[in-house]
């Protein structure tokens, strides 16, 4: 099922907790969460997910605008342009009811989209 020849997400497909982790996707409703990564590797071990779960959205939470940006760097020299989607934090506080960021919300659809 791999669509990407990539040899880096190759090498990850080919690792056992790659392996573990794709014959235990969660079902529907279900969260798994990946840690213990260093550095890129868990950016790495998300192509691979990615690569061999057809039909299914990953989702990858960050801390920061900054690392979303990066995270989404490293998906898309992976597995190629317009491989991810950054869904941005609002802008705005709880109980205004103005988007203040045309920008934030254009990238929230975009990703809703895709």
């Amino acid at each position: 099922m791999n669509r990407h020849s990539n040899p880096i997400v190759e090498a990850f497909l080919s690792s056992e907790t790659v392996r573990f982790l794709l014959a235990n996707l969660p079902q529907p409703g279900e969260t798994l969460a990946l840690g213990g990564c260093v550095g890129s590797s868990g950016v790495g071990a998300l192509a691979a997910l990615h690569e061999s779960s057809d039909r299914r959205i990953l989702v990858a939470l960050t801390s920061t605008p900054m690392e979303a940006s990066s995270v989404k760097a490293d998906l898309e020299s992976l597995l190629g342009k317009d491989s991810s989607f950054i869904y941005p934090q609002r802008e705005s506080l709880p109980y205004e009811t103005a988007e203040p960021h045309l920008e934030v919300g254009g990238l929230r659809i975009e990703a809703l989209e895709a």
